[in-house]
């Protein structure tokens, strides 16, 4: 009895939750269905792609602020709808008797109050809110969180073979399936009406339970003991015993049993039971599990436990297939579901154009003069849709599940027959969009138009409708309609060439008007932007023919079909006639009218004019062998005399190109006389010079090659002739230079010497080097001025820094001097200088010149001033106080003189070659003095300047040791490392 009860409940519970968790992922759905349309409103391509959904969410977020200002507004404004309604209605009226342009605004600002007053109206009824608008906007940040759980929740489902859902639990449909649960369980307070499905099932069922289960002890009393036994009599007699001497004695027994249980419950062996309770416990839950399974009266224990787990087996086995097939029917079901069908606009002001085309055939002078004779009534009107899975079900129009109409008038959203659907199509290359055909042929007048979708069947999963938009239904004029043609330009054609005028891009241009004057049936206003048959959405291949013809002095050198539009230029031809090329457009009459009607001829291009074209030929340079290089300026070079004369005879014997023209023009269209392509090349070409002789001319910094053609035309005599030739046209060869200078050079770097300014005084000293110097062959590259081998093409040589020119550095770009001043504070070993050869800004050679100074001059020498054995050692004077407080100049140790042993340092004794004595600062030099370490230093203080040595305390009274000093002179000089030199100051033992 007691697994039958837990049977029944567990799956009472379960069927309950699937069909809560199905309610509540429909709602949820909806909402998702809600936001997906906002983002299908602005994504171009699949509303699932991870850009688009990017963008959307933000775009979509402004949107609904947008949408929530301005309905907050109508909400808190008592009369907001009805502002609508009255909005609503005027715009209708006035489309009733509107066209054109107005017609289209009208219909548009329409479509935009009716999705508005349809959002108004679900806030108005509670179906919606502005706070269900707050709460889409911060939902919209969670849209591909939640369409990501789902699929990935799908996925799961489908890999275990359609039997696992649980991976939906992870998801927010999860959420729906705990909440329904909860309540489902609800049970507070009295009223079980209140009380959730599974505990108003679990309360009956147990009462139920109790009283058959109490009424199933009586029955079994009554069989043991008696028909006069009750469970109450059964309770007393049992009582009555249990009080007994003999029972109490036996309680005494228990007692002492239960003494001792409690004893051996903790010893480790019974670490299990923590007390005789929990033995007896134990006994009893088995007893009543035992009892709970309803064991056979016969057999073993072990068949019938076997036996009930076949029986339950086999039918929880069956109610689990049952409720899969359910769960996985309505898991079909709910991703099935239509989330949103959006409208595509193909223009700027989401207008779809249902239109009557006219054209004039009569003379009344009235409105009747216009006959329609094209009504694009049927349109493709593109939708997109989400989920993809529902274009297939949708495409089958009247043959799917779905109810598939036109909604025009969205008060009442009634359908009807001024839109019907025709057809329904999938579009290539697009798979969530379908292409409704919707036929206008009944209505009348302009609508805002939306696709609605909703299920066939009883129950209703899918009632959605599209976004509105602007159904334009008016009448278009067509004034006049002429052939466009492509080779309209063309002004002249060879003997046996052709000129095609319905070349591919030709096409019917047509001047439409969209109102007439019903008194005199003249057009009116402007004329629309639109001229293309495509542009307005119609084929008239069926309504218009084109027929061709030539007129003019000239016609019989010239053959015009009239149907293809072919003008022929005649063999027999006289060159130089010429002719006008015409065509005339007309509209086939519809029923009930009589005659075509014949709009304005067209002239192209004014005159087409007969010319000649000789066989192309080849022409070579005068001196085939000589090599064509880059030049700075125009080269013309001249060509073989013999070509030159036979061209002069080909184009008519003319003596002179004075009156040619010349096209450059690619090779493979050499025989090509109307249009002249551009070749991507050098503007290379034969032309005529001053003199008005042929010549190939070469534009200043050409490089080229390839072949040179060229159209020679004698303007004259109509007669023109395609010249070609072969050229390559490179760079000078590389400017070779060579180093080997030796006076400059070393082998690896160039050597900069020392240059005074001035003599006696020097005022300035610098390191300088003619950079060009280096070169044995320079001059041959560079000549003097212009005429050498390289710079006479326009060729040059630059000269550069590598890196970061240090300060004091001077270098001539073109002439390659070099200069260093003494405020050079770049690397002690020199740097880099690069030469580049170059024609124009090309670099057709290049060397880097390693560039150091002559040290031993620049630098001269720093030494000790006497040459003796201890000429680095200086004795300190302690010969009394005054001595001692004197200290010493350690400088007077030391000299530093130039490469002509002038000294330059210290200014005592310095050479009078020098202004001011001032030799040292003129090469930049400097001197610092540092102790070096020693145990007398703290007795001594230097001044790392001058170098002057001094005792900290000469006045000292008491005897003083000896001490050793050692300052150790630094120089600095800009032009490279000077060794350093170390003086030993010696003070002896002194006694006051």
């Amino acid at each position: 009895m007691k697994k039958n009860f837990v049977r029944v409940m567990l799956f009472g519970a379960l069927t309950l939750t699937v069909s809560t968790v199905v309610t509540s992922c429909k709602d949820y759905d909806d909402d998702i269905k809600g936001l997906q349309e906002q983002v299908d409103k602005i994504t171009s391509t699949s509303p699932v792609s991870t850009e688009d959904m990017k963008n959307a969410v933000e775009k979509a977020k402004q949107d609904l602020q947008t949408q929530l200002n301005d309905l907050s507004a109508l909400v808190e404004n008592p009369d907001g709808e009805k502002t609508l309604k009255e909005k609503i209605a005027a715009l209708e009226q006035a489309l009733a008797d509107a066209t054109g342009d107005k017609a289209k605004d009208l219909a548009t600002r329409l479509a935009d109050l009716q999705n508005q007053l349809t959002t108004l109206q679900k806030i108005l009824k509670g179906e919606d809110g502005v706070s269900g608008l707050e709460k889409k906007i911060e939902e919209l940040e969670n849209v591909k969180t939640v369409l990501s759980e789902l699929i990935a929740a799908e996925q799961a489902y489908i890999t275990s073979g359609k039997k696992d859902a649980s991976a939906y639990e992870s998801t927010s449909f999860g959420a729906y399936v705990n909440q329904a649960i909860i309540n489902a369980l609800q049970h507070e307070g009295d009223d079980t009406s209140k009380w959730g499905e599974i505990a108003q099932y679990v309360t009956e069922a147990v009462q139920k339970g109790i009283s058959t289960e109490l009424s199933g002890i009586n029955n079994y009393l009554t069989a043991q003991y008696g028909v006069k036994t009750t469970l109450e009599t059964f309770v007393k007699d049992v009582y009555e015993k249990l009080f007994s001497e003999e029972a109490i004695g036996k309680q005494t027994q228990l007692d002492n049993l239960l003494d001792a249980i409690n004893a051996y419950v903790s010893t480790e062996e019974g670490a299990d039971y923590k007390s005789y309770a929990d033995i007896i416990k134990q006994i009893d839950d088995t007893k009543k599990q035992l009892a709970a399974l309803e064991l056979p009266a016969t057999g073993t224990f072990s068949q019938a436990v076997k036996d009930i787990i076949r029986s339950e087996s086999e039918q929880v086995g069956g109610v689990i297939k049952d409720l899969e097939s359910r769960l996985d029917a309505e898991i079909k079901a709910i991703k099935g579901m239509i989330q949103s069908i959006v409208y595509i606009p193909e223009s700027a002001d989401r207008t779809v154009n249902f239109n009557t085309f006219y054209v004039k055939y009569g003379n009344a002078g009235n409105a009747d003069d216009w006959s329609p004779v094209l009504n694009a009534n049927e349109v493709k009107v593109n939708f997109r849709v989400s989920p993809q899975s529902a274009v297939a079900e949708l495409i089958k129009g009247e043959e799917g599940k779905y109810l598939i109409a036109a909604d025009y008038h969205q008060l009442t959203r009634a359908t009807g027959t001024h839109f019907a659907i025709k057809k329904i199509e999938a579009v290539t290359g697009e798979p969530n969009v379908i292409a409704v055909t919707l036929d206008a042929s009944t209505a009348d007048k302009s609508y805002a138009v939306a696709l609605t979708v909703k299920d066939k069947g009883e129950t209703t999963l899918n009632d959605i409708t599209s976004d509105y938009f602007a159904a334009v239904k008016e009448n278009m004029y067509i004034e006049e309609v002429e052939w466009e043609s492509v080779n309209a330009a063309a002004s002249e054609v060879a003997k046996n060439a052709s000129i095609d005028y319905k070349a591919t891009g030709s096409y019917y241009k047509m001047t439409v008007k969209s109102s007439i004057n019903a008194g005199t049936g003249a057009t009116e206003g402007q004329a629309l932007t639109k001229t293309k048959p495509e542009e307005f959405g119609i084929s008239v291949d069926n309504l218009f023919s084109v027929t061709f013809n030539v007129t003019g002095s000239g016609t019989s050198s010239f053959t015009m079909n009239g149907e293809t539009g072919v003008l022929k230029g005649n063999a027999d031809g006289t060159l130089g006639n010429q002719c006008q090329a015409t065509s005339t457009v007309k509209a086939k009459a519809p029923a009930g009218v009589t005659g075509d009607k014949s709009f304005t001829q067209k002239t192209y291009s004014g005159t087409v004019t007969l010319i000649d074209i000789q066989a192309p030929t080849t022409i070579e340079l005068a001196d085939p062998d000589a090599p064509l290089v880059w030049h700075s300026t125009k080269q013309e070079l001249a060509l073989d005399g013999e070509k030159i004369n036979a061209i002069k005879t080909a184009l008519g014997g003319i003596s002179d190109f004075s009156g040619c023209t010349f096209e450059r023009i690619a090779p493979a269209d050499a025989v090509a006389a109307s249009a002249v392509p551009v070749v991507a090349t050098p503007d290379i070409k034969f032309n005529k010079n001053a003199g008005n002789n042929l010549v190939l001319e070469v534009p200043a910094g050409a490089t080229y090659t390839g072949k040179v053609t060229t159209k020679i035309t004698n303007t004259a005599g109509h007669i023109s002739i395609v010249l070609s030739t072969d050229v390559d046209i490179k760079y000078p060869a590389e400017a070779d230079l060579t180093l080997a200078n030796s006076n400059a050079w070393d082998g690896t770097k160039a050597v900069l010497n020392l240059v005074e300014t001035g003599s006696s005084p020097v005022t300035a000293v610098t390191a300088e080097r003619d950079l060009t110097e280096l070169f044995t062959n320079y001059t041959d590259f560079v000549g003097n001025g212009s005429n050498g081998t390289f710079t006479s093409l326009g060729g040059k040589f630059e000269f550069s820094v590598v890196g970061d020119t240090p300060s004091g550095v001077t270098l001539g770009a073109t002439s390659g001097t070099l200069s260093v001043e003494k405020t050079y504070n770049g690397d002690a070993a020199g740097f880099s200088v690069k030469v580049e050869a170059k024609c124009g800004e090309k670099v057709i050679s290049t060397k880097t010149i390693p560039v150091v100074f002559n040290t031993a001059k620049m630098n001269g020498t720093f030494d000790y001033k006497v040459d003796t054995e201890d000429k680095d050692k200086l004795a300190f004077d302690v010969s009394s106080a005054t001595e001692r407080g004197n200290g010493v100049d350690v400088s007077s140790a030391l000299v530093w003189k130039d490469a002509s042993d002038r000294q330059l340092w210290p200014s005592t004794g310095a050479s009078d070659a020098y202004d001011s004595s001032d030799g040292a600062t003129i090469f930049g030099f400097t001197v610092a003095f540092e102790l070096v370490a020693g145990e007398d230093n703290d007795n001594f203080t230097l001044d790392g300047t001058t170098g002057k040595l001094t005792l900290k305390n000469p006045n000292a009274t008491q005897n003083h040791k000896a001490m050793t000093v050692k300052v150790k002179a630094i120089p600095t000089s800009p032009w490279g490392t000077v060794e350093a030199k170390v003086v030993t100051v010696t003070v002896a033992e002194w006694v006051d």
